[in-house]
């Protein structure tokens, strides 16, 4: 076996890496190896990511923990972990915990963390407890002297691979080749160092027929598929389009300029240059599509309505996840499941102890400042559009004292899916497909559970995830195909010779496009009794909604539900039909 602890990751002159070699964990034996790739900080916010694993134990979790000394409190930044790393799965397929070894850590102090006296990491282990790992205290970068300019640094654009596109190309091709990846793709879209408006006005195409503003974010996922095929459109009316977002990996904002003629990218200081702007050219429409991982988030409904008074635009507020509810953007609480928006009290405890990704940008952790602060936007907005019936119920719920009349159901553009009903290679013996990235809030959970029950009942079920799977898995009950490209869906569901699809979310899905290609791919499909998701899936003749979470159920059902959509594959005696389709 390698020489894990001196496992480095595409080092680069204007960055440096830290290791387990480097800060080994106090009190151990050499078991707990992990590897920061990228710890930066700029005005209290702070980005990193990494690998950890142990050689004998599962890691249950990790937290960074920055200390001031000055009688200021500590802050306790929890790392989400679980995620795929490719190249360790190869390097180190004797370990099954390296092949989902990386984490990510964001969150916002409000303090200038570049002053912490101290850094350490505290990791979890499932069986001996915590141990904790000191930190050099030069491990922790400052982004301004590291990104001082134009973002076309590969520490940048190494960190963007992970980030940018639902981690795609880290988890295609490992996170040093997700690096060297990154780096090809984001050639010729450095940003352009525009620090005022003027400069940026002087740039936009003339002949435009109006101005769009998009406030999105850039790490993939539903609003930015939503929002790419919206721009498309509003590009070929020969309108312009801003995007402001929000950068992890250099924990900058950004100014992208789209028109027929225009593709710019412009690193800007924050929201302040969007009313600069506002004051020199007018600005017909405000989209809001969601401000996941933006700096100081609560304050993103004031600006965002204090814009619209400025400039007169119309401001449309898209609802493609519930960060509009609360600052766990899926609902899912403490405990790791849908909350259902319990009564304050329920939520003040769950804020104060949660892990959920993203809750760290909102250290106030206050859900009255939170639901006051959206409220006007909420009221500010001509329109609030969503695409289900239980997002609305969601929303009404949430703030059942404001004025929701403009809130209303906008059907999702689906005529791009042109896949066509496919029968599924076997039908004989129950093969279940998982499609998609699957983190966490996504059920990754629930598929590690169902394959356990699948191999204590010693059962030929096989179970494929076509995409990637967050949480340390068993290669012997899982295959899983990596990222793919939407249109070989068909193919790779065929090859794994799949004939039951499985939905695991656990949180109420806004919309799922996943469920719409399955079901033009007129395949069974099966979900739990929440969300978008089931809304539609009650609706479909090959569909299941789920009466049960629990793995026993779950895989009791599914197998029943495949003898009801396949009945010919269980007849007995000699004229029993071929279960094998055609090739």
């Amino acid at each position: 076996m390698a020489q894990l602890d001196h496992y480095r990751l595409n080092a680069h002159a204007n960055r440096q890496t830290l290791s387990s070699a480097d800060a080994p964990p106090r009190g151990g034996d050499g078991s707990l190896h992990w590897h920061f790739e990228t710890l930066i900080a700029r005005d209290g916010l702070v980005f990193g990511h990494g690998t950890m694993f142990h050689l004998h134990e599962r890691v249950m979790s990790v937290s960074l923990i920055l200390e001031w000394g000055d009688q200021k409190p500590n802050v306790c930044l929890a790392a989400e972990i679980g995620k795929p790393s490719q190249e360790l799965a190869r390097t180190h397929s004797d370990l099954p915990a390296a092949a989902n070894a990386g984490f990510v850590v964001l969150g916002d102090c409000r303090l200038n963390v570049m002053r912490a006296v101290r850094l350490r990491l505290v990791v979890a282990l499932e069986k001996s407890g915590s141990c904790t790992v000191p930190l050099p205290q030069d491990s922790l970068q400052d982004a301004d002297a590291l990104f001082p300019g134009p973002t076309d640094n590969p520490a940048t654009t190494g960190a963007l691979a992970l980030i940018q596109r639902g981690w795609r190309l880290a988890r295609l091709r490992g996170w040093r080749g997700g690096v060297a990846a990154a780096i090809r793709w984001a050639q010729g879209t450095a940003a352009r160092e525009s620090p005022d408006a003027q400069a940026i006005v002087r740039r936009l195409p003339t002949n435009r027929s109006a101005l769009i503003l998009w406030i999105d974010h850039e790490i993939g996922g539903g609003a930015n598929h939503y929002r790419r095929l919206k721009v498309a459109e509003q590009i070929a009316d020969g309108k312009t389009v801003l995007i402001f977002t929000f950068q992890l990996p250099t924990l900058r904002y950004q100014l992208l300029v789209r028109s027929r003629k225009t593709a710019q990218r412009h690193s800007v200081p924050g929201p302040d240059l969007l009313a600069d702007l506002a004051k020199l050219i007018p600005i017909d429409e405000i989209i809001y599509s969601s401000a996941v991982t933006f700096p100081r988030p609560e304050q993103v409904p004031l600006w965002l309505a204090a814009l619209k008074r400025s400039s007169g635009a119309r401001l449309t507020l898209m609802l493609h996840d519930f960060y509009a509810l609360c600052s766990s953007p899926f609902l899912l609480n403490d405990a790791d499941a849908f909350c259902d928006l319990p009564d304050a009290a329920a939520c003040r405890k769950c804020l104060q102890q949660t892990r959920q990704p993203f809750t760290a940008l909102f250290p106030v952790r206050d859900l009255a400042i939170w639901r006051r602060n959206w409220r006007v936007a909420l009221e500010a907005a001509e329109s609030v559009s969503m695409h289900s019936a239980v997002t609305l119920d969601l929303l009404r719920r949430a703030y059942p004292e404001a004025d929701l009349s403009r809130a209303q159901i906008a059907p999702y553009p689906t005529g791009h899916i042109h896949f066509k009903p496919m029968l599924p290679r076997q039908l004989a013996t129950l093969s279940i497909a998982i499609v998609g990235n699957v983190g966490q809030h996504k059920g990754a959970r629930i598929v590690h559970r169902l394959a356990a029950e699948i191999r204590l009942r010693g059962l030929n079920i096989g179970l494929t995830v076509i995409g990637v799977l967050d949480g340390e898995r068993e290669p012997q009950m899982i295959n899983c195909t990596g990222p793919y490209q939407p249109h070989d869906l068909p193919r790779l569901i065929r090859e794994a010779g799949s004939n039951v699809v499985l939905l695991p979310s656990i949180y109420p899905e806004t919309f799922s496009y996943v469920t719409h290609e399955i079901i033009a791919l007129d395949l069974p499909l099966v979900c739990f009794a929440i969300g978008a998701q089931a809304e539609r899936l009650r609706l479909y003749d090959k569909g299941l909604v789920l009466s049960d979470w629990q793995a026993p159920v779950l895989l009791d059902e599914l197998m029943a539900f495949h003898q009801r959509q396949y009945p010919a594959a269980y007849q007995p005696g000699p004229g029993k039909p071929k279960s094998e389709a055609p090739g």
